[in-house]
């Protein structure tokens, strides 16, 4: 039961598939709470935390996904603002999203014309989040550690899917082809 309403909670289509042995669900939960906690942190902590998780959710060839990456940027940037909100300040680098901004305004503009409404709107979703990361990013580069922050969990993540690459191709490909030989398959 804990399972089910987690995955309607997270947007499954049928929360009711969830399997009993599969800790999908659990990595997710782990995962965004882990972005929450380096958000609550530091706003370059839980962009750090997004960097090296995003790599490994698939939202080209599963787009509902990109739920839990587009989840994971606004509770970053609520987090961000209610901290702007409360020590003060301001907003920096807007000039730097305009050009993304105006993109998406125009792009929202055509949506009642597109051929797709439900997957335009997804799409667009996950463009509104990448500006939103964008600026989020640009007012979390403070200091020299919350660069060295954000920069380190992006060398992590490129060092990770290198080292992915390398293991997929020694070892999945060559295991892969095999199976495809098989004409049961």
């Amino acid at each position: 039961p804990v399972k089910v309403a987690l995955a309607s909670l997270l947007g499954m289509y049928n929360p009711a598939m969830v399997s009993d042995s599969s800790f999908d669900l659990a990595t997710i939960v782990f995962g965004l709470g882990t972005i929450v906690f380096g958000g609550i942190i530091h706003p370059s902590v839980g962009i750090a935390v997004l960097v090296l998780f995003r790599p490994w959710i698939d939202g080209y060839t599963f787009p509902t996904d990109n739920l839990y990456f587009v989840s994971g940027v606004f509770v970053l940037t609520a987090l961000w603002a209610v901290r702007v909100a409360l020590r003060g300040g301001r907003i920096r680098g807007l000039a730097f999203a305009a050009p993304l901004a105006l993109f998406l305004a125009v792009a929202l503009a055509g949506l009642s014309r597109a051929w797709e409404i439900n997957t335009t709107s997804r799409q667009l979703l996950l463009w509104f989040s990448y500006l939103m990361l964008f600026l989020l990013t640009l007012n979390s580069a403070t200091s020299r550690m919350s660069v060295g922050i954000m920069l380190g969990g992006l060398c992590a993540t490129m060092g990770l899917e290198a080292l992915f690459a390398i293991l997929h191709y020694e070892f999945l490909l060559p295991f892969l082809r095999e199976l495809v030989k098989n004409p049961a398959v």
